[in-house]
């Protein structure tokens, strides 16, 4: 909640550091749902926040790379539980 968004680089910086804390901590879930919840959720927030994504490519990037980790992930959930994921993941990239 208290990124800098006072430039480009130290929003990357910030925004790369969470995702690998939250990589780090999905290695050890038993759950690929619960990583799929938190990339979500990351996801939202970094929307609702209002980064600028369109100017700055590297921002863009990195939502596109979680957006694509997504896609893979719920593949990998139980199918009842695919709908209810597909559904948050297209209300973040439409």
């Amino acid at each position: 909640s208290a990124l800098p968004k006072a430039t480009a680089y130290l929003t990357k910086k910030s925004l790369r550091q969470v995702l690998r804390m939250i990589s780090k901590h999905s290695k050890f879930m038993a759950s690929k749902a619960m990583t799929a919840d938190l990339l979500i959720h990351f996801s939202t927030l970094a929307k609702e926040k209002g980064f600028d994504r369109s100017s700055n490519t590297a921002l863009e990037k990195i939502f596109l790379q979680q957006v694509k980790k997504l896609e893979t992930l719920i593949l990998s959930i139980e199918e009842d539980l695919q709908y209810d994921y597909r559904k948050q993941l297209d209300s973040l990239t439409g």
